[in-house]
């Protein structure tokens, strides 16, 4: 599904399920990264690295380990750049050559609302008014959620270039339910890619099966290596610049305070532990908000795998 919403010079890989064989199929780094988690944990991590490697396949790169950097980023082989997602019932990868694109983000999450708590500790009102509404005109998609999804996707492009956190309040977002597409817009300096300022992010987003997914591709433009890259059907990555400041689309927020965990948290500016074994359950996300984290129930969080 995910090569659905992904330009065709992108290599993908999913799965709706887990196989031993991926397991067994990890390269020794990778084993030793995920030996002192819980089996399930194991099985997500091995799992997802079997579809990065159908993914980097596709593009004819030879299989690789995948390792993970401080913020639980993926580590891709030299001249690649792409991402990596879980939630229950499915695994993804994409990836792309860094000759194409500057970035690739991409979220699998269920397509179940968010416990209530969580969409108002992750929102301003004018993102919870907009998701009511979209609620009401489509109810069939979980529009909380999906402005989760898209939140992690900006950030999965964000932090390989930025090498720092967005939070919550420095990004605008804009879901239109008719396109299947969003628009993100910075509300702080973004990083360079090939001389050019990064101020946005276009992606797309599907909901099929009871999975609901969003996608950035930011590509670089032919023959010119420009971030700025104009959007095309299934690949998207440009500078946004027509959402005006009064806007009423949702705001985006990607913290420098947020992480998860199926254990009462600590203090940390890490979104992710640096821990091999941090993984969720079904029903819970942490948020950290600078020194206190909080419990929220009833959502998948996969931060540890992008």
């Amino acid at each position: 599904m995910i090569d659905e919403i992904l330009p065709s010079p992108v290599g993908t890989g999913s799965t709706f399920a887990d196989y031993d064989a991926a397991l067994t199929a990890l390269y020794p780094q990778e084993a030793a990264a995920i030996a002192s988690a819980r089996p399930k944990r194991r099985q997500e991590y091995a799992s997802v690295r079997m579809c990065a490697r159908r993914a980097m396949s596709e593009l004819g790169v030879p299989p690789a380990p995948v390792l993970s950097g401080v913020r639980g980023e993926p580590l891709w082989p030299g001249g690649i750049v792409g991402s990596l997602t879980h939630c229950p019932g499915f695994r993804a990868a994409a990836v792309g050559r860094s000759s194409a694109f500057v970035g690739i983000g991409i979220d699998a999450e269920p397509n179940l609302p968010l416990a209530e708590d969580l969409l108002e500790f992750i929102s301003l009102p004018q993102e919870r008014a907009r998701v009511h509404a979209l609620t009401q005109s489509s109810p069939e998609v979980c529009w909380d959620r999906l402005l989760f999804s898209a939140k992690e996707a900006v950030f999965k492009v964000w932090f390989p270039l930025a090498k720092c956190e967005l939070d919550f309040t420095e990004a605008v977002i804009r879901i239109d339910p008719g396109s299947g597409t969003f628009s993100a817009r910075l509300l702080v300096p973004g990083p360079t890619a090939d001389g050019e300022r990064i101020e946005g992010f276009d992606g797309r987003w599907l909901s099929r099966r009871g999975i609901l997914l969003a996608a950035i591709a930011l590509r670089r433009t032919t023959g010119q290596g420009e971030a700025g890259a104009l959007p095309r059907a299934g690949g998207l990555g440009r500078p946004v610049d027509h959402l005006a400041d009064g806007d009423p689309g949702v705001l985006l927020t990607h913290p420098h305070r947020r992480a998860r965990s199926t254990e009462s948290m600590m203090p940390s500016r890490s979104p992710w532990p640096n821990t091999p074994e941090f993984a969720t359950t079904d029903s819970t996300i942490a948020l950290a908000c600078s020194s206190t984290r909080t419990s929220m129930p009833g959502v998948e969080g996969a931060r540890s795998n992008w």
